[in-house]
């Protein structure tokens, strides 16, 4: 009787370690997968930082162009230029904005 008993206490020792390891590693295993999303989260959001300050820089070098295009025609800032000097700024600027987000990907 004894025998038996020590023998069902051992098994279910066993099955307490193996529940409790089975559990502690699933924890451990979310606590990974919580990190990991985490610094995915932090990294994306460092990407659209990079990105937006890119896309920042290109409108202030279109505007700093556009107003020094403007100067040259002998006119004020924000001036109206002709069509062929616009196409070419905002051409410029567009392969630019594009630049920031083939760069940032």
């Amino acid at each position: 009787m004894k025998t038996i008993l020590k023998k069902e206490f051992l098994i279910l020792l066993g099955i307490i370690i193996l529940c409790s390891s089975y559990l502690y590693y699933g924890y451990m295993n979310n606590k990974a997968k919580e990190r990991l999303i985490f610094y995915e989260q932090i990294e994306k959001q460092k990407k659209q930082e990079r990105l937006d300050m890119c896309n920042q820089g290109v409108w202030n070098a279109y505007k700093a162009d556009w107003n020094n295009a403007c100067a040259l025609v002998g006119k004020e800032d924000d001036c109206s230029l002709p069509g062929y000097t616009a196409r070419n700024l905002d051409n410029s600027r567009q392969i630019s904005l594009e630049n920031c987000i083939q760069y940032n990907k």
